[in-house]
C-alpha cells in the first residue's frame, strides 16, 4: 500500500457483473464481485463493502465506470443515473443515490470511458494523443480519450445504437434491441 496515496474505492458496473477495487492501485486493491441482478440486490453488496473497507482504513472517494446509458454530466440533476436500457429494473436508476449514504465524493463515467483513460494512460505515450475503445460485451461501445483526458460532448457517445441499414433481401428478423430493432448493439 502506497501511504503517499489515498485509498478509493473503483466500481466498474457491467451488465452482467459488478467489479469493485478498493486501494491506493489495482494491483494491492482488495476486491469483490457481483452478479449483475436487481439494483437494490447488486448495490447493497456493493456498498456494504466499501463501508467494510473504510472502516479498515479511510476511503477518500468512489469512481464508478457505468454500463450505460447513463448521465455523466455533473452538472446535470440526473448524474448517476442509469437512462432507458433493456436491462430490467435498472432504467432511471440512481448509482449516486444508492451510495450517498456513505458520505463519499462520487465520479461517474461510462465503462468505456473509464476503459478508453485506462488504457490511453498505461500506454507507451502516457496518454499522450488519441485513443478510441470500443467493446462487444453485454452491449456494444465505444470511448474517446485525446490528450489524457476523455472525450465526451454533451454525453457519452452511443455508439452501438447505430442504426443499421438492411438490404431488402436481408432476413426477415425484427432485430434484438428493443428501442431500435437493427441497430448495431
Amino acid at each position: 500500500m502506497d501511504a503517499q496515496k489515498p485509498r478509493v474505492a473503483a466500481i466498474e458496473a457491467g451488465g452482467t457483473k459488478f467489479i469493485v477495487n478498493v486501494g491506493t492501485h489495482w494491483l494491492d486493491g482488495a476486491t469483490l464481485t457481483v452478479p449483475t441482478t436487481t439494483p437494490e440486490e447488486t448495490l447493497g453488496a456493493v456498498a456494504r463493502f466499501i463501508e467494510e473497507e473504510h472502516q479498515k482504513s479511510p476511503i477518500a472517494a468512489i469512481g464508478i465506470a457505468s454500463f450505460g446509458p447513463i448521465d455523466i454530466n455533473p452538472k446535470s440533476a440526473r448524474y448517476g443515473t442509469i437512462g432507458a436500457t433493456p436491462k430490467p429494473g435498472w432504467s432511471d436508476f440512481s448509482l449516486l443515490d444508492a451510495l450517498a449514504h456513505l458520505g463519499l465524493p462520487i465520479n461517474v463515467e461510462s465503462d468505456v470511458n473509464g476503459a478508453a483513460l485506462a488504457e490511453a494512460r498505461l500506454s507507451e505515450n502516457g496518454g499522450a494523443g488519441r485513443t478510441v475503445y470500443v467493446t462487444v460485451g453485454t452491449g456494444i461501445g465505444a470511448g474517446f480519450v485525446d490528450d489524457g483526458a476523455v472525450s465526451n460532448g454533451f454525453s457519452h457517445p452511443e455508439f452501438g445504437h447505430i442504426l443499421m441499414p438492411r438490404h431488402p433481401s436481408d432476413f426477415a428478423d425484427a432485430g434484438s434491441c428493443p428501442f431500435h430493432g437493427h441497430c448495431l448493439e
